[in-house]
């Protein structure tokens, strides 16, 4: 289990339509239920930094290599060794696995979780929890994305003590 980081992130801009595309790229509206997102709106970094789909299904091992995992109908785990083809997509990512991919483009291990997303006049206010460290690549890449947004916020990590600003 991970120390958790709290997030919290202010986005503002004066054209409200950019504010809803950076809310629609930000947010998971599909009403998910589940334990780590009890409501409608959960903050995701999937939608705007994608982990390439051969890396969401591999698991890297120094022991045994590259191995696609997936779940059956009856939640029985199942593995098997990677073709050459998907070793080759995978060699084309730049990353072994999507672990990697995602601290190098998250900069944390797993989506954002326990969150909550509102959309004001020409602002968003998001809240969410990430594993072991902020997600400093994605805001990154958000500023990126929308360099007119202005983009605030700061996190707290309370099991090692740090804070900083974004």
């Amino acid at each position: 289990m991970p120390n958790w980081v709290t997030n919290n992130v202010e986005l503002f801009h004066e054209d409200q339509k950019v504010i809803d595309e950076v809310f629609d790229m930000l947010v998971d509206t599909t009403g998910i239920e589940h334990e780590d997102h009890n409501h409608e709106e959960c903050v995701t970094f999937k939608k705007l930094l994608p982990v390439p789909e051969i890396l969401d299904k591999v698991q890297s091992s120094i022991r045994s290599g590259p191995t696609i995992v997936w779940l059956d109908d009856d939640g029985k785990l199942h593995s098997r060794p990677v073709t050459d083809e998907e070793a080759a997509e995978i060699e084309k990512t730049g990353f072994p696995d999507g672990y990697e991919w995602r601290i190098h483009h998250w900069g944390c291990k797993w989506d954002a979780c326990q969150s909550t997303a509102t959309k004001g006049d020409r602002c968003i206010s998001l809240r969410f929890d990430t594993p072991w460290s902020p997600p400093e690549p994605f805001i990154e890449a958000l500023r990126e994305r929308w360099p007119e947004v202005e983009v605030t916020g700061g996190y707290i990590g309370d099991g090692y003590e740090f804070c900083g600003q974004f």
